[in-house]
């Protein structure tokens, strides 16, 4: 019995603790507009957005076993989002609670140009788990 239950142990790490990270990226809400898949490693290297997506991106998919950060500079420096898993249908509603300015907003549909991945219950991409707004 216990053979059975050491592979069952070994295939759930293999799962949770996947290499690759594979994400969606779109020009518009709810994956509309524009858009290109990407695979990367899932080990929180930084990853520039192409030219033709810089700052407009509006939404995305990431695979199950991923989560993903977004920075509003390239090479991941500046203010960034808090981790993003599966959809996120509306990069204009991430982080509002967190937004200084309701006034100016906080629309980060117009700022994303960098993005890290790394396997989902892991904080890999930043000093900080959480929202931090330009507004």
């Amino acid at each position: 019995m216990r053979p059975t239950l050491i592979a069952v142990v070994v295939a759930t790490q293999l799962i949770c603790n996947s290499t690759a990270a594979t994400l969606k990226y779109c020009q518009e809400p709810n994956l509309q507009g524009d858009c290109q898949t990407v695979t990367v490693n899932n080990d929180g290297a930084c990853h520039n957005l192409p030219s033709d997506y810089n700052d407009k991106v509006a939404s995305i998919l990431l695979d199950e076993n991923s989560q993903c950060t977004f920075w509003n500079n390239y090479d991941c420096h500046g203010k960034h989002t808090s981790s993003r898993v599966r959809l996120t249908s509306d990069f204009g509603n991430v982080c509002q609670a967190s937004c200084p300015n309701l006034a100016t907003g906080c629309d980060w549909s117009s700022m994303i140009s960098s993005y890290k991945c790394c396997n989902t219950g892991k904080w890999c991409a930043g000093k900080t788990p959480g929202c931090e707004n330009v507004g």
